[in-house]
């Protein structure tokens, strides 16, 4: 695939975010889109991340310091998702899948640290997406569509309540 439609910025982190008092590794590849289609770069993360062992985060480096600081590496939680009258159902579908990737992406953290309530978290996370895959079903008339509603049930199903992911 050829990615000259897009114009995007790749940088490299390798290192370290320190707070002064605590400090956690880093090691990310970000992708920023300057102009064209989001498609465009998932397709590119999507071909980046078959050739090098990478997970999806949406939280920035900031962020992450802050957390450090805070103490912060409990389970994160649903957030309302504030739907508007003139959004339109693409528009709404993409805010809640969002708001449930970040709850999923969130408690990878937790999960390593071997939380139960991170796993169930997580699970609330698939589960929400599974049903915004399944309510907004008429947007999502592709190929893909059926293997994404598989993957999320067996996801669902192979994190029963005796399962532990191994991140």
């Amino acid at each position: 695939m050829a990615y000259t439609s897009i114009l995007r910025e790749v940088a490299f982190d390798q290192g370290e975010i320190d707070t002064g008092q605590e400090s956690a590794p880093l090691s990310e590849v970000e992708l920023e889109l300057k102009r064209g289609k989001a498609i465009d770069l998932f397709q590119l993360a999507k071909a980046i991340a078959h050739k090098a062992p990478l997970e999806l985060a949406l939280v920035s480096k900031a962020e992450r310091g802050y957390r450090l600081i805070s103490g912060e590496s409990a389970p994160s939680k649903a957030v309302t998702v504030t739907l508007k009258p003139e959004m339109s159902s693409s528009q709404a579908f993409q805010a809640i899948v969002r708001a449930c990737l970040r709850q999923l992406t969130d408690n990878v953290p937790v999960l390593r640290q071997g939380d139960p309530e991170g796993l169930h978290q997580a699970r609330v996370a698939v589960r929400r997406l599974r049903a915004a895959v399944s309510l907004f079903g008429e947007l999502l008339r592709d190929n893909g569509t059926q293997q994404v509603k598989n993957e999320l049930k067996w996801i669902i199903a192979s994190s029963g309540p005796r399962a532990k992911w191994m991140f």
